[in-house]
């Protein structure tokens, strides 16, 4: 048997400064805009700045918003433009480039630059991941609430100010929103920086969502968020530790019961695993990962037919590994049939065929199939022409079909390539 190895102003004046440009070589655009905030007597600096800085993002995105809007490929994902102005909050950064502060007056100068190509395909891969979009929605929305709060603070604290009185109360309601807007602006910081391909970035997201904590110790979100980093790190407890205190903040918060089972899974601790992704599936049965995680688990335990059944359920096309999984477990019960079925599913959708085609090449051999087995192997040499488990295996599949000389030097050529079997079965064909 061959076998498979392997996220009060008195008056808010704009000024109307807008600058695009575009530069041909990096493919880049740029919008720069200007916002002056006129502090109110509850106003400090660092108010003022967060309250203009929220203004002069949601102004900057919603350009470059409509400038995607016009884009062909945006056009096929059929996303309003709020949609896209939400979604892209996601994938750029915003570069304060001159900030001035009198006492009275903040003004504030920024711009964001980014090549568009690369904007339309993180929102293309954004848009398809719920909980991401769930997120930045979450979070475009918190930030619209809370700058509709700080304005409401300010007229009733303008109001009690001019009959001579004082609520320090509405004060400090005032203080903890512009706290909460700052940190809402960490958090969106933070995703931008998770979702780079940068292992550096990643130290700067949990700066970032560490800063939006320090400033709303009540958000769940990025609780959620840093402790998917710490995951990414590969630093368990930690990732444990932010999820739970995600959950305490927010029990209804069904990802993250699903990315504790992961963390616990990761630790071999399958039992407690499927009870998270239990609790996930009971407040969301929509949540098509927790299918797939809680199979890895079933899995790990040996429980085929429960891992089998979850896996029946994962229903997102994207998920290659949803059809490798199934073919592995059918092939490991001895289902080719079926097992070829799921390989040839996947390799439809997968970025990587070379290890699918030997996975259906060695179902083949195991079916007896030997000339399918042989044109996988085929593939995958001309993929990876010194892919010495390759030659191996079409070896066993040309001896099977009794063309012994092409068997022995494809034999040959794998076990001066390292593979052990090779010369293994060489020696057994001698005696």
């Amino acid at each position: 048997m061959i076998k498979n190895s392997h996220g009060l102003a008195t008056a808010l004046a704009l000024a109307a400064v807008c600058f695009f440009s575009t530069n041909a070589l990096a493919k880049s655009v740029t919008f720069q805009r200007k916002y002056t905030y006129q502090a109110s007597e509850a106003d400090s600096k660092l108010s003022c700045r967060a309250i203009a800085l929220e203004q002069v993002k949601r102004l900057l995105l919603e350009e470059l918003g409509t400038y995607l809007e016009t884009e062909t490929e945006v056009k096929n994902f059929q996303l309003t433009k709020d949609k896209i102005t939400t979604l892209a909050a996601g994938t750029v950064a915003t570069e304060i480039i001159d900030e001035r502060w009198d006492g009275k007056e903040y003004q504030l100068s920024a711009r964001i630059t980014a090549d568009p190509e690369e904007v339309i395909r993180k929102l293309d891969a954004i848009r398809k991941d719920r909980q991401k979009v769930k997120e930045l929605e979450s979070a475009r929305e918190r930030a619209r609430e809370l700058l509709a709060e700080t304005k409401r603070l300010r007229k009733e604290l303008a109001l009690v100010r001019a009959s001579g009185k004082s609520d320090y109360r509405k004060v400090k309601q005032y203080h903890k929103a512009v706290n909460e807007l700052s940190a809402t602006d960490w958090y969106m910081r933070g995703v931008t920086y998770h979702d780079t391909y940068i292992y550096e970035d990643r130290f700067k997201a949990i700066d970032a969502f560490s800063n939006a904590i320090k400033l709303d110790p009540k958000s769940a979100h990025a609780y959620f968020a840093r402790g998917l980093v710490y995951a990414k790190q590969a630093k368990f407890d930690r990732a444990i530790a932010d999820l739970n205190k995600c959950l305490e903040i927010d029990p209804m918060y069904a990802e993250a019961y699903s990315c504790l089972g992961t963390m616990y899974s990761q630790k071999g601790q399958n039992d407690r695993a499927i009870s998270q992704f239990n609790k996930a599936l009971e407040i969301d049965p929509g949540l098509q990962l927790a299918y797939y995680n809680r199979a890895v688990a079933y899995f790990r335990k040996g429980n085929y037919p429960k891992g089998l059944e979850d896996l029946e359920r994962e229903s997102d096309p994207n998920l290659y590994t949803v059809y490798t999984t199934r073919g592995n477990t059918y092939a490991k019960n001895g289902e080719y049939d079926k097992a070829i079925v799921e390989y040839s599913r996947a390799l439809r959708i997968t970025p990587d065929p070379v290890l699918i085609y030997d996975y259906r090449g060695n179902a083949y051999i195991n079916n007896r199939q030997y000339d399918k087995a042989i044109a996988d192997y085929n593939k995958i040499l001309k993929i990876s022409p010194e892919d010495a488990r390759a030659y191996n295996n079409r070896g066993v599949a040309y001896w099977h079909l009794g063309y012994k000389q092409k068997a022995i030097k494809d034999l040959k050529v794998a076990a001066e390539l390292g593979n052990k079997s090779a010369q293994s079965f060489l020696n057994s064909k001698k005696n």
